[in-house]
C-alpha cells in the first residue's frame, strides 16, 4: 500500500429520494463558488468521489451518484467506505450527513 493511502474495505450504502426538479450535478458543483463536503472531489461518469473527517477524527470516503434525471427525481445512492465497520450511532451520524449536505 502505498504511504498515506488508506484500505476503506467496509462500506454501506444510503438512499435518499429527491423532489423534483433535482439536478445532482448542479447541486455537487455549488455554482456559488463554495465546496459541497471538501474542495478535494473528483467526478468521474456523474458519480462524485469525495471523503469526510467527522469530529471523531475518523475518516470516511464518499461514492455519491444520482438514478435519475432532473424531471424524474429518483434515489440518490451514498456509498460510504472506511477502515472498520461502523456501529449505528456512526452510521445515524453519516446518514444525518447526507440528508443535511444534500436536502
Amino acid at each position: 500500500m502505498t504511504p498515506g493511502i488508506k484500505d476503506l474495505s467496509f462500506s454501506i450504502v444510503f438512499k435518499l429520494r429527491a423532489i423534483s426538479p433535482y439536478e445532482f450535478l448542479l447541486t455537487a458543483h455549488k455554482p456559488a463558488g463554495w465546496s459541497l463536503l471538501t474542495p478535494f472531489k473528483m467526478f468521474e461518469d456523474s458519480t462524485l468521489w469525495t471523503g469526510m473527517r467527522l469530529n471523531s477524527g475518523k475518516i470516511f470516503g464518499w461514492k455519491l451518484r444520482s438514478m435519475g434525471t432532473v424531471e424524474r427525481a429518483q434515489d440518490t445512492s451514498y456509498g460510504v467506505f472506511s477502515q472498520k465497520s461502523q456501529h449505528e450511532g456512526e452510521k445515524r451520524t453519516l446518514r444525518n450527513c447526507c440528508m443535511y449536505a444534500w436536502h
